[in-house]
């Protein structure tokens, strides 16, 4: 009898913290561009989260493959040149900021040229009702 009390508890429990969760993911684009000079430009440098999930697209617009890490969210995706890929999210924390970047700087992804892109998730858990 104590098992299943226990059992109700916990399952009472998990549909509350599932009640917490927003049902819409955060959507972001960050753009990748080759400039004259050779370096990469990424738009925008923040990208401004508001729950804990959500997908980021990354427009790579340069002629070399890319990359697109964040250490803290075990987020490692590779985007071939001149294309868009769509990168999820999961388990950002409120008010932390995350440090992404091209993770083809530090592997070889058949480039010789460093983009140096790094930028931030800034994370703000909002109600729906603010969105």
């Amino acid at each position: 009898m104590m098992l299943l009390g226990g059992l109700l508890g916990l399952a009472a429990l998990l549909t509350g913290c599932d009640a917490l969760r927003d049902s819409e993911p955060f959507v972001a684009t960050v753009t990748y561009q080759q400039q004259e000079d050779g370096s990469i430009l990424i738009e925008p440098e923040t990208i401004e989260a508001d729950n804990s999930y959500g997908q980021i697209q990354v427009d790579n617009q340069t002629d070399c493959r890319r990359g697109f890490a964040v250490d803290d969210l075990a987020v490692y995706e590779e985007i071939p040149a001149r294309q868009v890929k769509t990168v999820g999210v999961d388990e950002a924390k409120d008010g932390r900021t995350y440090t992404f970047y091209d993770h083809c700087d530090v592997i070889d992804c058949g480039c010789e040229e460093k983009s140096g892109i790094t930028g931030k998730i800034s994370v703000e858990y909002r109600p729906e009702e603010f969105r």
